[in-house]
Order: C-alpha cells, then sequence, then structure tokens
C-alpha cells in the first residue's frame, strides 16, 4: 500500500467516524425533541409491517412500473369506465342529498332486513302480500327512485329523455 493509498484510508476511516458521531448526535437530539412523535411513529412502522402492508407497498414502489401498467390497463377496460361511471353517478346522488335523510334511509334499510330476518326466516314473499307490499305509499315512492336511478344505469351517454309514466 502506498502513501497515497493509506493516506485516502485514513481520510475515509476519519470521515466515517464523523459520520457516525454526527448521526449518533441527530438521533440523541430527535430522540430528545421528538422522543414521543418517534415512538409514535416507530410503532405505526412496526404495525404496518405486522400487518404486510409494508411488504406490499414497498413491492409497488420497486415494481411501480408494471403495477402502473396493469392499473391503467384496467381502467382503460370499456366494462370499467361504465363502472366508474355508475359508482360516480351513486356518490354524486348521495353527496347531493341531505346526511339525515342518507342517515334515516339506511337506518330503515336495516331494520327492515333484521325484522325481514326475524319474521320469516328464509320464506320468500309471495305475489299477493309483494302486491299489497307495493301499495303502500311509501314503499311505491321509494322504488319509483329506485327504478329511475336504475335507468340512469342502462341509459347511453347524452341520451337523457325524461320519461314519463
Amino acid at each position: 500500500m502506498g502513501g497515497t493509498e493509506m493516506s485516502e484510508s485514513i481520510s475515509r476511516v476519519i470521515e466515517e467516524e464523523k459520520s457516525t458521531v454526527t448521526s449518533s448526535d441527530a438521533m440523541e437530539f430527535m430522540s430528545g425533541k421528538y422522543g414521543r412523535s418517534m415512538i409514535e411513529l416507530m410503532q405505526v412502522v412496526k404495525a404496518l409491517s405486522d400487518s404486510g402492508i409494508l411488504s406490499i407497498a414497498s413491492s409497488l414502489l420497486e415494481n411501480y412500473q408494471d403495477a402502473l401498467s396493469t392499473i391503467t390497463e384496467e381502467l382503460s377496460d370499456g366494462r370499467m369506465e361504465n363502472f366508474i361511471r355508475n359508482v360516480s353517478a351513486v356518490y354524486t346522488l348521495l353527496s347531493r342529498l341531505p346526511p339525515e335523510m342518507v342517515s334515516s334511509f339506511m337506518e330503515n334499510a336495516a331494520d327492515e332486513m333484521t325484522k325481514g330476518n326475524r319474521e320469516h326466516p328464509g320464506k320468500p314473499m309471495g305475489l299477493l302480500s309483494l302486491n299489497s307490499l307495493i301499495k303502500d305509499p311509501d314503499v311505491s315512492s321509494g322504488m319509483r327512485i329506485l327504478i329511475g336511478t336504475m335507468k340512469g344505469f342502462t341509459r347511453k351517454t347524452g341520451d337523457h329523455k325524461h320519461d314519463q309514466d
């Protein structure tokens, strides 16, 4: 080993020691000033690691080009475009309704499902009972809304003529 090589090695060792001291000083400073936050961050990282989400995210980041091309390919499929359009329409509809109305609807739906299972478990509804149920004004108005919404899913883009019943 020549003099130049040895002086380069010694310089590299000194620089590594300086960076080690600097790193430990930084860690000490961080743990003193941000100790609780650092502990919480490490707990989040551990939870992500234990659940497997961290490895999934790491794999996606390592293979982001393949993942991006797959996602792009799937989203450009015509059926997926229709699905996204329909989900967007439902979201738009729900976002324009007052929260109390949506909450009330969901509570009623849950109550009716529970009631139906409790009163007639596994028994299908007959035509006569279905007919009498449809005559109820609340049910009838709700069915009109649902049927109108379903028609919107099958209507072609730009075909927004208003049907009269």
